[in-house]
């Protein structure tokens, strides 16, 4: 029963351990998921060595709120310097308030980045109330010196830009209650009577003034946390298990208890038997003289003598003979085992 238990008790903490392992590679393959999340890929060079795209934030957007454009350019520097590549754009009648660019060289391909924050508080963005305003951003522009015969030649490649929309952020309550409390200044246009003043007043949560956003948790200190888990799992599992399988292994099966081996005499006795059962008599010889020899061993010097005459005659030994001198030693034991008994 106890080894029952044991063994249901060691399959539990192995069940355990694995159960520990596989949370402990789960939560590393979370953390470095967040830790690694894949970044927009960058376009596939072209047959001339150069290839852009072009991508906003956002294709609708409320009035008020930025927008952000992002152009990739790929040059393959085996054939374009990258140095002399130019971008020209034209967001109208959005307003850049913010421009970055970036470089990122990989292998024999380089990487040009180049993002805008752009804004419209103008009249000209104003949208309807009863429907969005659509816009369409001019082509952007990619100059640079194709290699030709004795010097350069100026290209470019145009990149075509995603259309984006504007609605409306006011509700029709609010421009009621602008327009009761000054009917005065209404203006005739896309907010159906509400001027760009009062507009303006009424924009809400814009999103160019939010503060910056605020976590319980610091995402980093969350993923630090995550992979450090992640490792005191696994560790503690690996642990377990290896202490488990070392020390807790099932234990072997007891061994056989050993056999009662006769007295040398009774072995000399059933050697006896077994040659006069074969008829071998060189058998029947040998098994004579180790019993006459045991014989005088334990002290019984007559029957000792009787046997050691027979394994010796010049004639084969007489098989009643033989089997009267076993029989006389075998109830010669037998009184003698009796006598200790009693």
């Amino acid at each position: 029963m106890k080894r029952a238990l044991n063994k249901v008790k060691w399959h539990w903490q192995a069940v355990a351990g694995v159960l520990a392992l596989v949370a402990g590679v789960t939560l590393a393959v979370l953390a470095a998921g967040e830790a690694t999340r894949p970044q927009a890929e960058p376009p596939m060079v072209t047959s001339s060595g150069l290839a852009a795209t072009a991508s906003l934030s956002r294709r609708v957007l409320l009035f008020g709120d930025p927008l952000t454009a992002r152009f990739d350019i790929v040059v393959d520097r085996r054939r374009l310097n990258p140095d002399l590549v130019r971008l020209e754009t034209s967001f109208v009648p959005f307003t850049p308030v913010a421009e970055g660019r970036s470089r990122r060289d990989n292998g024999s391909l380089t990487e040009l980045r180049y993002i805008f924050t752009l804004d419209c508080n103008e009249a000209a963005c104003l949208p309807s109330m009863a429907r969005k305003r659509q816009f369409v951003l001019s082509p952007a522009r990619v100059l640079y010196r194709e290699p030709a015969r004795g010097g350069s030649l100026p290209a470019e490649v145009a990149i075509q830009m995603p259309s984006v929309e504007i609605a409306s952020r006011l509700s029709a309550t609010e421009v009621r209650m602008i327009q009761r409390r000054n009917p005065l200044r209404v203006l005739d246009g896309p907010t159906i009577g509400l001027g760009i003043e009062d507009a303006t007043l009424l924009i809400r949560d814009s999103s160019s003034e939010l503060p910056p956003a605020t976590y319980r948790v610091s995402p980093y200190l969350l993923v630090a946390l995550l992979f450090a888990l992640a490792a005191l799992l696994t560790v503690g599992a690996a642990i377990v298990l290896l202490s488990r399988l070392r020390s807790e292994r099932p234990p072997p099966p007891p061994p056989p208890e050993p056999e009662i081996a006769g007295s040398p005499l009774e072995h000399a006795l059933g050697q006896l038997e077994l040659a006069l059962a074969d008829g071998q008599v060189g058998e029947q010889r040998k098994a004579l003289e180790l019993l006459g020899r045991e014989l005088r061993h334990s002290g019984n010097d007559t029957l000792a003598r009787d046997a050691r005459q027979l394994a010796w005659a010049a004639d084969a030994p007489v098989r009643s003979e033989a089997s009267a001198l076993a029989e006389t030693v075998r109830a010669s034991m037998n009184g003698s085992q009796g006598g200790q008994r009693s």
